[in-house]
């Protein structure tokens, strides 16, 4: 019932209305029958948005990535404070985005606040999406237990690195 409510709520989706028109009309058989011809359609229109999703989510990045460069020219030209507030917009913009995790961590690390370079790196971890990523990130953390003269936290980090390349 909750479920039919909140289907119904505001703009509600026609084939949901239709759905919920059968089950009060004819009975659940009825409702699921038809819900399973509308299946296929459903999960292309899901895919569809998904695709578009992606593409959106791949020309936000591309836009971001200018972001990303005027933080690095920020703190090449020793300013990081600028290149930190910078690097927290994109990644306000994109928290799903791996590349300006280690961005912002790398900033971080540079202004001594390790514990959240750290943190960074952790998230930027999780949101790795293929092996290279994960290597980069995975060397990342090797080099911040390094500088922080956590040895052996480094380390395995070091060899999970090497994993990845092979």
């Amino acid at each position: 019932v909750a479920t039919i409510r909140k289907g119904l709520a505001g703009d509600p989706d026609p084939v949901f209305v239709e759905a919920a028109q059968i089950l009060l009309d004819e009975g659940v058989d009825e409702a699921l029958e038809y819900l399973e011809a509308k299946q296929l359609q459903t999960i292309r229109e899901v895919d569809k948005i998904n695709s578009l999703q992606e593409d959106n989510e791949d020309e936000k990045r591309d836009l971001l990535t200018r972001l990303l460069l005027k933080a690095d020219l920020h703190s090449v030209n020793l300013e990081p404070e600028k290149a930190l507030d910078v690097c927290k917009t994109v990644v306000e913009k994109a928290k799903g985005w791996c590349l300006a995790r280690r961005a912002l961590a790398i900033l971080y690390a540079q202004s001594a606040e390790y514990d959240k370079a750290e943190e960074q790196l952790r998230v930027a971890l999780g949101l790795a999406d293929d092996s290279t990523e994960k290597a980069h990130v995975l060397n990342d953390l090797a080099n911040l237990f390094q500088s922080t003269n956590r040895l052996a936290l480094a380390e395995p980090y070091y060899r999970r690195t090497l994993d990845c390349w092979e």
